[in-house]
């Protein structure tokens, strides 16, 4: 038991801490989220085009609640405001990549599903040193 209660401690200080641990956690269940809303809307008959915008749509109102409150504990208009020009500019880049994926071969739902790993890591930064402004190196 109280090995149990250290280790939650210990796991509790080191989330607390880390940014980059929020922001892959909290990022995981927002790249789910968007992912699966993304699959779905191209199961029920959306293009790619319009299934991805409302899967950001969505996903970015989702994932601006988790990472300003959670990630990097802030949240404001500013940062909104600033959190959806990003992500017009982030959809746009994903867009072409799962374009680019598709030209490759995959089809469009492993494309849309790959194209999710180079957005996080761009997401990240532009969400740290723009959006919220985080000048740490958590």
């Amino acid at each position: 038991m109280i090995v149990a209660v250290t280790l939650t401690e210990k796991a509790s200080a080191l989330f607390g801490r880390s940014l980059s641990l929020r922001f892959l956690i909290i990022g995981i269940a927002n790249t789910c989220f968007s992912t699966l809303l993304f699959m779905i809307l191209l199961y029920v008959g959306f293009g790619v085009v319009v299934g991805s915008a409302l899967a950001l749509a969505l996903g970015v109102l989702f994932s601006y609640y988790t990472q300003g409150t959670i990630v990097f504990r802030h949240k404001s208009l500013g940062a909104f405001v600033r959190f959806v020009l990003a992500w017009i500019v982030i959809y746009l880049a994903n867009l072409g990549e799962i374009r680019i994926f598709q030209h490759l071969g995959f089809n469009k739902y492993l494309a849309g599903t790959m194209a999710t790993v180079p957005t996080t890591v761009v997401s990240y930064f532009v969400q740290k040193l723009l959006v919220f402004r985080v000048n740490d190196r958590g």
